[in-house]
């Protein structure tokens, strides 16, 4: 369905191609929700899908399915918009051609051709992931295949295979199965997963490298991370330096060190941070922060400002802003003086001065001047007012990135809620009354409060249900999470570097 906004009896409204009048509509990106609205009408919020019909709730399941809830049960829908499977309680992404639903308390799977249920009811489930998912079922943990048969032995825990090989516990300590089911290493304090061939491990209280012989590489690390382009980062004797896969160290020992993005590293040195290449040359002029390499710039902040600098001679670029974004989509927004702006890879400013901006996103941005939201193109006109509603779809990246991994966990949708019925739903009215104008500002300053208050929240709870979560979007970080207690286990999220923070 589409929708263009509408002045009606002195208030703006979103009308849509069915004729009714909705007072907020959200759009949903590519890869999430694709043909579904977010909408509100009569004081009720729904999902409407371009068959005009309204829906409780809609996450993006992939394989040309979207998972939708109707009358507190969940279905798929396909890109016609037919309804499919039986009413679960719960629903996942389809993956390798299932997807895991539950229904009357038990896990089962659901296949994408006829939606029927699979599997003998488990305790707990895990997506497929190279031929082969994990369930748990009496406390315990099993492999099965597509035939959903069982394999392996009875283990403590289980995880997806990666590169061949899967990680397991048993008897309170870590293993890896190849799918043979056949168990590899001599019992891991900690165990992480086969990333460019080699994985780390934790044994006595130190750490090391195997590769899939399940020989020992390294001379016992107090921390490291993992092997990215070719080099990691690791930790001995209170300092940082890089290895490659001959485990020969490289670098003059750095008080902290990331991992190579583009073919720098950025690493820490006497309280500043540099970039070091592949030959560990030292870049930069010594910066108080420093981020990776994006598509050939990186954000530095020296004196208290913000500055671009890029990979070729490593030269400041900008006039040193109080904040600086990311690049994006060929612009990046930045703050001077309270105010914000755009600029180009040339540097050169862009459009208005506004009092708020959002990043551009499928070639518009939305802008905020003089309490009033305007939608802009990329030659920095305004296309329309968005004077009912401070409405940015961009804005839902913050939703986006919490809410598919998510939608799983018990209470989140509800804290989602109240995110978007509170923050992203509230009228910012046209008035030229001072007093009027101080008290929206007020609320708006309350309402940015509660979104914050209510992301740490969500943040929280993912971290408390980092196994529920991974087990949707299937990260290795987010099993790496699961496997040890809390600190060891972000320990090693972070490839090991929380210690260096």
């Amino acid at each position: 369905m589409d929708f263009k906004v509408v002045k009606r009896y002195g208030k703006y409204f979103y009308e849509g191609s069915d004729g009714k009048l909705y007072d907020s509509v959200f759009s949903f990106g590519e890869g999430y929700a694709m043909g579904f609205k977010f909408v509100k009408r009569d004081g009720e919020f729904f999902y409407i899908g371009s068959d005009g019909k309204l829906y409780d709730r809609v996450s993006s399941s992939g394989e040309g399915y979207a998972v939708v809830k109707k009358d507190g049960k969940w279905y798929y829908v396909d890109k016609d918009f037919n309804l499919h499977g039986e009413g679960y309680d719960l629903a996942d992404d389809f993956i390798e051609g299932y997807a895991r639903v539950k229904k009357d308390g038990k896990w089962y799977y659901a296949d994408d051709k006829d939606f029927k249920l699979h599997g003998e009811g488990y305790d707990d489930a895990l997506s497929f992931n190279e031929g082969y998912a994990n369930v748990e079922k009496d406390g315990k943990w099993y492999f099965v295949d597509k035939d959903f048969k069982l394999h392996g032995d009875v283990y403590d825990h289980a995880y997806e295979f990666r590169e061949g090989y899967a990680v397991v516990k048993k008897d309170g300590k870590w293993y890896y199965v190849d799918k043979n089911f056949k168990l590899y290493g001599e019992g891991y304090d900690i165990v992480n997963d086969f990333i460019e061939g080699y994985a780390v491990v934790k044994k006595d209280g130190k750490w090391y490298y195997v590769d899939k012989n399940f020989k020992f590489y390294g001379e016992g690390y107090d921390h490291t991370g993992y092997f990215i382009e070719g080099y990691a980062s690791v930790k001995k004797d209170g300092k940082w330096y890089f290895v490659d896969k001959d485990f020969k160290p490289h670098g003059e020992g750095y008080d902290d060190a990331s991992y190579f993005i583009e073919g720098y590293a950025r690493v820490k040195k006497d309280g500043k941070f540099y970039f070091v290449d592949k030959d560990f040359k030292l870049h930069g002029e010594g910066y108080d922060s420093a981020d990776d390499f994006i598509k050939g710039y990186a954000r530095v902040r020296k004196d208290g400002k913000w500055y671009y600098v890029d990979d070729k001679d490593f030269k400041l670029h900008g006039e040193g802003y109080d904040d600086a974004g990311y690049f994006r989509e060929g612009y990046a927004l930045v703050k001077k003086d309270g105010k914000f702006y755009f600029v180009d890879k040339d540097f050169k400013l862009h459009g208005d001065v506004y009092d708020h901006a959002y990043d551009f996103y499928k070639g518009y941005a939305i802008v905020e001047k003089d309490d009033v939201d305007y939608h802009i193109n990329k030659n920095f006109q305004i296309v329309d007012e968005v004077a009912a509603l401070r409405v940015a779809e961009q804005d839902l990246g913050i939703i986006n990135e919490i809410a598919p991994e998510c939608f799983l966990v018990e209470g989140f949708s509800e804290a989602l809620d109240e995110i978007i019925h509170k923050h992203y739903t509230q009228k910012i009215k046209k008035t030229t009354s001072p007093d009027d104008v101080l008290k929206i500002k007020d609320e708006l300053e309350k309402l940015n409060k509660l979104l914050e208050s209510k992301k740490q929240e969500a943040k929280e709870l993912e971290i408390k249900q980092a196994e529920l979560i991974e087990r949707k979007k299937q990260e290795a970080k987010k099993l790496e999470q699961a496997r040890t207690d809390a600190q060891e286990t972000l320990d090693k999220l972070f490839g090991n570097l929380n210690e260096k923070e």
